[in-house]
């Protein structure tokens, strides 16, 4: 039915049978307390998030979207701007909970956390660097200055997608037996008492 829906608006779906997942590539989703995060888009209006969404937002990392299909805003990705599409709802929450870490290390070590959640089948994100506050205007247009300068905090915070707490310390486990100048000094399941602390984008 869905398949057969998108091609009479002219759009191309391959033939088959199950639901619908193609790889139409990385789209940014604002969701809706106005956070953008990164998502894979798996058909023309659904779309898996990839990033790791703030605590605020009451999403998760693998949460799958149904999403408008107007851009609202434009974001680079390799070179080229791509839309915005503003999320309608959450059509299947992930399974995977949101832990917020505080850590001690340099840029380079805090890169290298995100390919370690991977190899253990969670993800990471520093959200003392990647996220940046904007005004309505930039959000909703194309991102081309930041009105007031981003201070990252002393003792960066990373949120962590999942399954579980001790999932949460084996990833970061393995990712201190890496980073020998790296330390923990906290690691909590992100919860409202939580929220206030963590930087947000908009």
């Amino acid at each position: 039915m869905a398949r057969r829906a998108w091609q009479s608006f002219g759009i191309s779906i391959p033939p088959g049978e199950g639901p619908i997942e193609l790889e139409l590539g990385h789209v940014p989703i604002r969701l809706t307390v106005g956070e953008v995060v990164w998502s894979r888009r798996i058909d023309p209006a659904r779309a898996v998030l990839i990033s790791v969404p703030l605590p605020s937002s009451g999403h998760r990392w693998g949460d799958l979207m149904l999403h408008d299909g107007a851009a609202n805003g434009y974001r680079m990705l390799g070179g080229r701007k791509v839309p915005v599409f503003d999320a309608l709802a959450c059509l299947r929450p992930s399974a995977f909970v949101t832990f917020v870490a505080e850590l001690e290390a340099d840029g380079s070590d805090l890169e290298l956390l995100s390919s370690v959640a991977e190899s253990f089948g969670g993800a990471a994100e520093d959200w003392s660097t990647n996220t940046r506050i904007l005004c309505k205007e930039c959000s909703e247009g194309t991102v081309g200055h930041v009105h007031d300068d981003h201070v990252a905090p002393a003792h960066p915070h990373c949120g962590i997608a999942a399954c579980d707490e001790p999932h949460a310390q084996e990833i970061l486990s393995a990712w201190l037996a890496r980073v020998p100048n790296g330390r923990i000094l906290s690691l909590c399941r992100a919860s409202a008492e939580s929220e206030q602390n963590v930087p947000g984008i908009f």
